[in-house]
């Protein structure tokens, strides 16, 4: 009698220990599949495109969304290009401010998001150089720097008279990395500054450009 008890308890942990093993091995499994995924770009503006690394994410595309630390901040709308288990490459969308984001996979049907912390910090703009520093009514004139974003951003030259209104120049082409803009003809020869303005936020320089008689 004792012996026959004795076989069931030793049966019922084997079969105890070996269910708990299976699911640990389960548990393991979903924590690689739901492992926090890695960006190949972490800074930008609008227009900029990155690629999601990661796994657990399907076949069929789902959604990539930015939260904002700061939640009343609206966040960017993003793109999605394309999508495998393993790789999403998206873009980002229009926004209307800087901040840090954490990036969320949501499968498609999944409730709970794939979340990478702090992935992604939209930038403003920030301009490096000038060339020319001076140049005339017309004269052509390049911007460089980076997070100048995909949509065309807006260049003024600002006098520094008081109360004097900054003149608005012509952008004839433009990247995140560089703007070209035209000396407007309206303004005089003096020494200005620069201002370049995008959706996000805006840089400028002091005593950046000359406009030359």
């Amino acid at each position: 009698m004792l012996s026959r008890m004795q076989a069931r308890s030793g049966s019922f942990r084997q079969v105890l220990t070996a269910g708990l093993a299976i699911m640990g091995l389960a548990l393991m499994g979903a924590a690689s599949a739901w492992a926090q995924p890695t960006l190949d770009v972490t800074k930008g503006a609008v227009g900029t495109q990155f690629t999601i690394t990661g796994t657990g994410f399907g076949a069929v595309p789902g959604k990539v969304l930015f939260w904002p630390e700061n939640p009343v901040t609206k966040p960017p709308r993003i793109a999605v290009v394309s999508w495998t288990n393993t790789s999403i490459v998206a873009v980002v969308g229009a926004c209307s401010a800087t901040m840090d984001c954490d990036v969320q996979v949501l499968p498609k049907g999944a409730i709970t998001p794939i979340t990478a912390d702090n992935g992604f910090e939209v930038r403003r703009p920030n301009m490096d150089s000038i060339s020319p520093v001076t140049g005339g009514a017309g004269a052509l004139i390049t911007i460089s720097g980076e997070y100048f974003g995909a949509v065309r951003p807006r260049v003024y030259l600002d006098p520094q008279t008081i109360g004097a209104k900054p003149f608005a120049c012509t952008v004839v082409a433009y990247s995140d990395t560089a703007v070209d803009f035209l000396v407007p003809e309206k303004a005089g020869p003096g020494v200005y500054h620069l201002w370049i303005i995008n959706s996000v936020s805006a840089d400028g320089k002091d005593d950046a450009f000359t406009i030359t008689p």
